[in-house]
């Protein structure tokens, strides 16, 4: 029995070690929606991943979008729109800290029209696209499509925001679904200071790697903003990432370590 008891401490103090030297390494998702409905509107539905410290950092995992936005990820060529998840404070809270690091990502196909686009917004619900948003896009990458009519060539273009401020002129020429991801880093390793340094933003694409990167704004991330100007295409699974995942969920591991050490005493 002693022997047994012996075992568990060690087991224990070894995933508490192995914990502490590999969780900064791990990611975690905290947010995951594949639109995977049956072509209802997507307002009013719930993202199918949602951490709960996101809902109590004031957050929701309840959609707010235009009817342009199907729950199966179908975005009908009409008015100009958006649709979004509020994250509360979470991404805020997390600004000047190791756990400050997060990646936004979708994957986008476009049929016809101006662009569609991913990033953030200071508001928490807005329904507008990113460039009439009153809170501001920020650390946006909009996919524009191959449609004479709007003078678009398929390009990527970059803004860290607000709106269209300081853009990065991406590649012309791009056709096809691709995923696109916007990385924002916070964290005090990356220089974030809250003064003079308020983060950066880097893009890729799935198909043509880095795209560029640029200085974030001193502004409020109040939620993940999906938008669209006159286009029609599909989205699909969307994630939001934080890198490192919060030490919340390695102290569960442990936690459940724990409840197994007490149980077999």
């Amino acid at each position: 029995m002693k022997h047994r008891k012996t075992s568990l401490v060690v087991a224990a103090t070894s995933l508490l070690v192995l914990g502490s030297s590999i969780c900064p390494c791990h990611s975690a998702t905290i947010i995951h929606e594949t639109f995977g409905g049956t072509g209802s509107a997507l307002s009013g539905t719930t993202a199918e991943i949602f951490n709960t410290a996101i809902v109590t950092a004031g957050g929701s995992a309840t959609w707010n979008a235009n009817s342009n936005f199907l729950d199966n990820g179908t975005v009908n060529n009409g008015a100009d729109a958006g649709a979004s998840l509020s994250l509360g404070s979470y991404v805020n809270d997390a600004k000047g800290t190791a756990n400050g690091k997060f990646e936004l990502t979708y994957t986008v196909s476009q049929t016809s029209g101006a662009w569609i686009s991913l990033g953030f917004s200071a508001t928490a619900a807005p329904t507008a696209h990113f460039t009439s948003d009153a809170g501001a896009g920020l650390a946006t990458i909009i996919y524009r499509g191959v449609d004479t009519a709007f003078g678009n060539l398929g390009e990527l273009d970059m803004y860290a925001g607000p709106r269209t401020t300081d853009a990065v002129d991406g590649p012309d020429g791009n056709t096809g679904a691709r995923t696109l991801t916007a990385t924002i880093d916070f964290t005090p390793a990356a220089g974030y200071d809250g003064t003079t340094d308020f983060g950066t933003v880097t893009w890729s694409d799935s198909v043509l790697g880095d795209l560029g990167s640029a200085a974030l704004p001193n502004s409020s991330f109040g939620s993940i903003l999906i938008s669209t100007s006159k286009t029609s295409g599909t989205i699909s699974n969307l994630t939001l990432t934080q890198i490192p995942e919060p030490s919340s969920i390695m102290l569960s591991g442990l936690a459940l370590a724990g409840l197994a050490l007490r149980r077999r005493r």
